[in-house]
């Protein structure tokens, strides 16, 4: 499938430096509340990406009853998510010979950690509302593969029951992403609980260094868990990190610069100490890092954690920002549903790299949301995808920010509304079929 013609991505023409799409002209509506944020704002404040870790936090008490998805007692707790995955698949059977039914859209690792295993894939298209099409899958379904794999996307549920339904008729294991959507709903009924395994990221949406989990929904036996722990010390430095964004969160050059400073010091003890390092969201496969467990510390934060709180201050924060900016800097995420937790508040931009440089410079901690392509999904196939892998920044929601922050996000992405897309061109002109 073409991308466009010179100049051009999905038909959209790009700027002069190759960035991203050329700004649109046109002035955007502006509601009072929003017109507020406009002019000067009294003081910059710096917004973290993640959640912070608070010294309260350090030592928590486990309730008798642990909130989903902690309530099954034969969950697993791993270093990442791919480790749970490794250990789910395998359990699965699945190998050599195995075609998973896969959705375009996906970080990589999961395809990586699936090919090491042998297993071949037929890729699905994934709509620009970030939900997969059931009648798809019901269509791909019919060639028989070993398990179809879901992804709920920052937050945002899937048509996960009726995908349950579609597999159930055929017989197939389901496979449920959870990573990005550690405390959603479907229907009143926690995600994760739908699949016959699901897996989990901790530290996406709690404060805790590292931490996967799988969970088993299948009859007999769950998995046997990891085989070893993570380094102390280097649990302790990444703890340590997350409690300085604390100090980070909301403040100004002065508090920024003393975090920084401790944060450089902790890094050159873990040094000196030779600490076992193992970097959490990296793109490449550690086979030797797939039996790794978790520090006990967090799975216990993670059984304490306040799920109604948590997803109540995510929703808040979420649509506060879209209030204020949202016709400047409107999100594919919006309008919530009632399901779903946000991890994030997406937009497209049209030169990525600029807007990621306007909001750091404010103080803004953003991600490049899965710019990469794997491999065995290369650019030219799914237009939508392209377009996604170009375009997507994640901007903060997390439990922790204060009105203040989310006041300041918004009056600077409404000072750079040009590098940001419109509605129009969330779908790309031409869409492509796997």
């Amino acid at each position: 499938m073409a991308s466009g013609p010179p100049g051009c991505l999905l038909g959209v023409p790009l700027s002069s430096d190759g960035g991203g799409p050329a700004p649109r002209g046109g002035e955007v509506r502006r509601g009072a509340a929003a017109q507020a944020l406009d002019g000067e704002m009294a003081k910059p404040r710096y917004v973290t990406f993640d959640p912070v870790l608070r010294p309260g936090d350090v030592l928590p008490r486990e309730p008798a009853a642990p909130d989903p998805p902690f309530d099954d007692p034969r969950s697993r707790f791993y270093y990442m998510a791919r480790n749970a995955l490794w250990a789910g698949a395998r359990a699965l059977g699945l190998g050599p010979g195995s075609t998973v039914l896969m959705p375009a859209y996906h970080h990589g690792i999961e395809v990586e950690v699936l090919r090491v295993l042998g297993v071949r894939f037929d890729f699905y298209p994934i709509r620009p509302d970030l939900r997969a099409d059931p009648e798809e899958l019901h269509r791909r379904i019919a060639a028989g593969p070993a398990a179809v794999y879901v992804t709920h996307y920052l937050g945002r549920p899937q048509p996960i029951a009726e995908i349950r339904r579609l597999c159930d008729e055929a017989g197939v294991p389901l496979i449920e992403d959870c990573a990005l959507s550690l405390y959603g709903e479907e229907g009143g009924r926690p995600l994760g609980s739908f699949g016959d395994f699901a897996i989990f990221c901790l530290y996406k949406t709690l404060p805790v260094p590292h931490g996967g989990m799988l969970r088993w929904n299948r009859g007999g036996d769950a998995p046997p868990g990891p085989a070893r722990r993570p380094d102390r010390l280097s649990t302790a430095a990444f703890t340590l990190h997350r409690l300085l964004d604390a100090a980070r969160l909301g403040g100004g050059r002065l508090r920024r610069g003393a975090a920084d400073l401790a944060t450089r010091t902790a890094r050159l003890l873990k040094r000196l100490g030779r600490a076992e390092v193992v970097g959490v969201d990296t793109e490449e496969l550690d086979p030797e890092m797939l039996d790794l467990g978790v520090s006990p510390w967090v799975a216990r934060l993670a059984r304490a954690a306040r799920r109604a709180e948590i997803v109540s201050r995510r929703r808040r924060n979420f649509l506060r920002l879209h209030e204020l900016a949202g016709e400047a800097a409107p999100s594919p995420l919006a309008p919530l549903g009632e399901g779903t937790c946000p991890l994030s508040y997406p937009v497209l931009a049209r030169d990525r790299a600029a807007l990621r440089a306007r909001l750091a410079e404010a103080g803004i901690e953003t991600i490049s949301f899965w710019s990469r392509h794997h491999p065995a999904c290369p650019p030219g196939r799914f237009a939508q995808v392209d377009l996604w892998r170009r375009t997507v920044v994640e901007l903060p929601v997390h439990q922790d920010l204060r009105d203040e922050d989310v006041d300041w996000m918004a009056h600077v992405l409404r000072r750079h509304r040009d590098l940001v897309l419109g509605r129009e061109f969330w779908r790309p002109r031409s869409a492509a079929r796997g």
